[in-house]
């Protein structure tokens, strides 16, 4: 085999190797107290036992504004320090099941439990208990 003279002889890989022929050799097996001797210490964290520094985070949310037209939904990356839009994520994949008291839009609630002739408060929330919106929406 022909040594490259800028490699030492340690750093150069066998032919069979770089060929495929046979695997390379497995690295030291090591104690567990010796692998965590050599551990890199943690990043600090930037939010306390949620993020560490260096690490991602994706948030998500869904705005309900009453008096407001409804948002477009997105994703935000918090990639320390900063906070951006991540285009390339779908929110809808990120959510998680609906909850059971199910949050409605306002044309929803209207369509779902108001009629023509007006109705008591009371008659509303019964009704609106029995397709599982809660009281308080």
């Amino acid at each position: 085999m022909n040594l490259n003279p800028h490699l030492s002889a340690l750093d150069q890989i066998d032919i069979a190797v770089d060929l495929g022929a046979i695997p390379p050799p497995l690295p030291e097996i090591l104690t567990f107290d010796e692998l965590m001797a050599r551990a890199p210490h943690p990043p600090p964290e930037v939010i306390e036992g949620i993020l560490h520094q260096g690490c991602k985070m994706i948030l998500g949310g869904t705005s309900i504004l009453r008096n407001l037209p409804r948002l477009p939904e997105f994703v935000v990356e918090w990639d320390y320090p900063l906070m951006r839009l991540a285009k390339e994520l779908n929110p809808e994949a990120l959510r998680r099941p609906q909850a059971k008291n199910k949050v409605c839009t306002d044309l929803e609630f209207v369509e779902a439990l108001l009629t023509e002739r007006p109705t008591s408060r009371s008659a509303i929330v019964s009704q609106a208990a029995k397709i599982d919106i809660s009281s308080a929406t």
